[in-house]
C-alpha cells in the first residue's frame, strides 16, 4: 500500500558507492563561483539602483533651482 502511493523504492541503487574527488572538487567550486558572481550581481545591482535614485532627485533639485533662477531674474527685469 505504501509504495503505490509514494512509488516504487528501488532497493540496492547504490550498491558500491565511492567518492570521486575531482568531481567533488569541480563542483564545490563552480557552486562557490557561481554564488559569487549571484552576490556581486545582486550587490551592484543595489548600488546601480541607489546612483539612478540619487541622479533623479539631482536632476530634480537642479530643474527646480533653474525655475527658481528664471522667476528671480524675471523679476528683477520687470521690477513692479
Amino acid at each position: 500500500m505504501l509504495s503505490t502511493k509514494l512509488g516504487d523504492f528501488y532497493k540496492n541503487v547504490c550498491v558500491d558507492p565511492s567518492a570521486n574527488p575531482i568531481v567533488a572538487t569541480t563542483f564545490f567550486f563552480s557552486f562557490v563561483l557561481l554564488s559569487a558572481f549571484m552576490i556581486l550581481s545582486l550587490f551592484v545591482g543595489a548600488v546601480c539602483r541607489g546612483m539612478a535614485e540619487a541622479l533623479s532627485v539631482f536632476e530634480h533639485e537642479e530643474n527646480r533651482m533653474k525655475i527658481a533662477e528664471k522667476k528671480r531674474r524675471a523679476r528683477e527685469a520687470n521690477p513692479e
